[in-house]
């Protein structure tokens, strides 16, 4: 294997090509004159930043290193983003995508349905399936809620009593 801007980082020839300081330049991942090397060197001294405010200095000069082993020796591959943001600008985002939170942690044909719509993979049925599970798990069963008459206000917050069972304008909707 070939070394690659004075680096202890090994290039796999597959890598070889992204790896070119011009390829990664071009890619936005790394400013002018970085070597890929400086890149690794910038997003370990990011990523263990926030480690001074919990560690002592040793320690944290530690973890860097740790950092910076993973990233030269391929065992973690950060993403584009990542290698592209991170210690470069402020406030820019270290990730490319989001992960919602679960819609139905209870309900497996509707996680199958999330995951496929999430993938593109889903038909105008299982679409409309999802639909209709998707507004059912905004609101527990109507068993779980619970209707509550509004008979004022004290110190500006509105008091509630009497439990009801009929929707009238003036109750209260609580989940519970």
């Amino acid at each position: 294997m070939e070394k690659i801007n004075d680096s202890t980082f090994e290039s796999l020839p597959k890598m070889k090509k992204f790896l070119d300081q011009k390829k990664i330049h071009d890619f936005g991942i790394s400013g002018r004159d970085e070597s890929i090397h400086d890149v690794f060197s910038r997003v370990s001294s990011e990523i263990t930043k926030i480690e001074n405010k919990f560690s002592n200095r040793e320690r944290t000069s530690q973890f860097k290193k740790q950092i910076f082993y993973v990233l030269e020796n391929q065992k973690l591959i950060p993403s584009t983003t990542i290698l592209m943001n991170a210690g470069r600008f402020e406030n820019a985002p270290l990730s490319a995508c989001a992960v919602p939170p679960n819609r139905f942690p209870d309900n497996p044909r509707g996680q199958e349905l999330a995951k496929k719509e999430a993938l593109g993979n889903i038909n105008p049925e299982e679409k409309a399936e999802l639909t209709a599970l998707t507004r059912a798990s905004r609101f527990k069963s109507m068993d779980e809620i619970k209707f509550f008459r509004h008979t004022g206000e004290e110190g500006g917050e509105p008091t509630i009593s009497e439990e009801g069972g009929k929707r009238h304008e003036k109750l209260v909707l609580k989940q519970g």
